[in-house]
């Protein structure tokens, strides 16, 4: 089976597609919803402790995820200490997830924004980068979360730009408001089910 990344800067569109994709029948491994879980684990919970200190958790005992990001997304050495403890427990965990799947599937899709970042790469057949301008996507995000531009500068800033993404990439999909999404998505599903 085929693994297939699909990402895409924030903003971009990657859970609709995402949705689509699932509604076609494709199995979807979500790193970021997975990352988020895994910070209500007792485990990780101690170990975050120990590299960013109490401030992180609220009192409940619960990480404070806006906080961890408001102390990671402004120092670049925090984000790598993260990075390098968080990634490779996804990665785990989609390793688990891949090997339950039904080997009659074609293909499964790792949907994550950091798929080259996050070095999730090495696991991969083939990329898919969707891409919508910068104005489009913020309006997105602000509507979405009700995040600041600041804020989610401050986030996009640590992610590698679109450009070098779509360099890197088999597939893209423009999702500009103005291009139909759907034709794109069933061409690279046809694509993928041919290889």
């Amino acid at each position: 089976m085929l693994k297939v990344a699909l990402t895409g800067n924030i903003g971009s569109g990657k859970t609709t597609a995402s949705k689509i994709f699932s509604i076609m029948g494709v199995p979807i491994f979500d790193a970021d919803n997975v990352a988020k879980q895994l910070y209500d684990k007792p485990d990780v919970i101690q170990k975050l402790i120990e590299l960013f200190g109490y401030e992180i958790v609220d009192g409940k005992d619960n990480i404070n995820k806006s906080m961890l990001a408001n102390i990671v997304f402004k120092d670049n050495s925090k984000l790598k200490i993260l990075t390098n403890f968080i990634h490779p427990l996804v990665k785990q965990e989609f390793k688990k997830w891949y090997s339950n799947l039904s080997t009659n599937i074609k293909y499964c899709i790792h949907e994550s924004a950091v798929i080259f970042e996050g070095n999730f790469i090495d696991d991969i057949d083939y990329v898919i980068t969707i891409t919508a301008p910068k104005h489009i996507r913020y309006q997105r995000v602000m509507e979405r979360n009700g995040w600041s531009e600041e804020l989610i500068n401050m986030r996009e800033n640590n992610q590698i730009p679109e450009e070098k993404k779509i360099k890197l990439s088999d597939y893209v999909i423009i999702n500009d408001e103005k291009q139909a999404l759907l034709p794109q998505l069933i061409d690279i599903h046809n694509n993928l089910l041919k290889k």
